[in-house]
């Protein structure tokens, strides 16, 4: 199973949930910006907690996520538990799957699960993003097996793809996770992926243009 999000602002409630259960990831997460924004996040992350209850819910990742998290968090996490007793799981994403990742590890006395099932499945763009520190952030709290595409779109002819070479984005909607299945499933490789992008994309713009 594939799990992967598109969350406005995802990185911060992620980076939130992280600090509200104790642990110091200041600078550490992504970002869709090409600079990543963190005074932004650390400003808004002051704001969310200013309020929080302290030391009775520091360990409570319900709390936490009910404080300073988004929707997105309990689905996945609900997910992820009940799909790694039967399968294995791919959390397709960042540096907020790492944070789900987390909170999971916190939640495993509670809710039993099988944690040898579960990785993580990026693209390349997170992994070498200069202005976080995804892999600093790996080795900060608890994170599964990484997985990370390779996938370029520095040969592509469209803008619309080569943005990502230039920082922005990274990831969304499960982005390296597919990429990934993808290879493992079906053998795609390099120019057979941009193709197939590529023809997608044709067919939006000329859809798009028509009157």
């Amino acid at each position: 199973m594939v799990l992967g999000e598109c969350v406005v602002a995802g990185t911060t409630t992620a980076q939130a949930v992280l600090t509200a259960l104790g642990f110091d990831v200041t600078g550490l997460m992504g970002s869709s910006h090409p600079t990543c924004n963190h005074g932004q996040k650390t400003g808004l992350i002051k704001t969310g907690l200013t309020d929080w209850s302290g030391t009775d819910d520091q360990r409570c990742v319900w709390s936490a996520i009910a404080a300073v998290g988004d929707p997105m968090q309990p689905f996945v996490l609900g997910m992820t538990l009940a799909a790694s007793h039967h399968s294995g799981v791919l959390l397709a994403g960042g540096s907020q799957m790492i944070a789900i990742y987390t909170m999971l590890q916190r939640l495993g006395t509670q809710y039993p699960w099988h944690s040898d099932n579960v990785v993580l499945g990026t693209t390349q763009w997170i992994v070498n993003d200069a202005t976080s520190q995804f892999l600093a952030l790996a080795h900060t709290v608890p994170t599964p097996p990484i997985m990370s595409s390779q996938f370029s779109f520095k040969q592509s002819r469209y803008p619309q793809f080569t943005i990502f070479e230039q920082g922005y984005v990274k990831e969304g909607v499960g982005a390296g996770g597919c990429l990934i299945a993808g290879h493992l499933y079906q053998h795609w490789h390099q120019t057979r992926t941009l193709q197939a992008m590529e023809t997608l994309l044709e067919r939006c713009l000329k859809t798009s243009a028509l009157p």
